[in-house]
């Protein structure tokens, strides 16, 4: 019975399809997580601004999660009748194209783009948009974190984000100032979803998502820099002797 027993439980865990869920494929050949540049920290003793870049590779469950429902909750007090739905899993991949952690002057970010290619019984790509909730602690334009990433002046529009690109892929390059005080870090997060919507019904129908962002920090040269850094010094100060 023991045997039988077994081999039933066996059977049963070979015949049960695993669970349906979206892949993060990071299809970039050259992705940047980390940059730094000089001379954008207001302290001395931590001249180097740091970007560090990341996202999570395991998908944003459905339905949103909390930083996203709370954005769309600030969102809809001032839009009623507007509803998150959760539009299920995917069974295609979100391929991040570009992963570029890169300096605009002294404002840092993460130039990140994502192509959604569905897989079977997925949504067609001109069926979807994209929607994404801000979380950071510098937010900009007076608003409280987190908050939906929309159009300014388009409240009432739907929760989309404000830029449509061929082939369904999603484009964002967000800046940030580098802080003021060493021991201060500026955070960015993005949460990203998929989305349908009915207009009629007003209703936001959100599949997978991702979560990535970046962080700022102004930090003290490291250990294997600080020769170079002295070889630039004299460098200069032999240059001025000889003048």
């Amino acid at each position: 019975m023991k045997r039988v027993s077994l081999l039933a439980a066996l059977v049963l865990l070979l015949t049960i399809a695993p669970a349906q869920a979206v892949s993060i494929q990071m299809t970039d050949a050259t992705p940047h997580y980390v940059n730094t540049k000089e001379n954008c920290c207001t302290p001395a003793e931590c001249d180097i601004c740091k970007i560090t870049g990341f996202y999570n590779s395991t998908p944003a469950a459905a339905g949103g999660n909390t930083d996203f429902t709370n954005a769309f909750n600030a969102w809809e007090d001032d839009n009623e009748g507007w509803t998150i739905v959760n539009a299920g899993a995917l069974s295609g991949t979100f391929q991040i194209t570009t992963f570029d952690a890169k300096f605009d002057g002294c404002s840092g970010g993460v130039e990140f783009q994502v192509t959604y290619v569905p897989g079977e019984g997925d949504p067609a790509v001109g069926d979807t948009n994209w929607a994404q909730a801000i979380d950071t602690n510098d937010p900009l334009g007076g608003k409280t974190s987190p908050y939906l990433d929309i159009a300014s002046g388009k409240d009432e529009d739907p929760p989309l984000y404000p830029h449509s690109y061929p082939d369904g892929y999603f484009y964002d390059w967000p800046k940030r100032g580098c802080p003021d005080d060493c021991e201060e870090t500026v955070s960015w997060e993005g949460h990203l979803y998929l989305t349908a919507i009915d207009r009629a019904a007003e209703k936001l129908s959100l599949y997978e998502g991702i979560v990535w962002g970046f962080g700022l920090d102004c930090v003290v040269p490291e250990p294997a820099m600080l020769p170079l850094l002295g070889l630039g010094v004299a460098a200069v100060l032999n240059r001025r002797r000889r003048r």
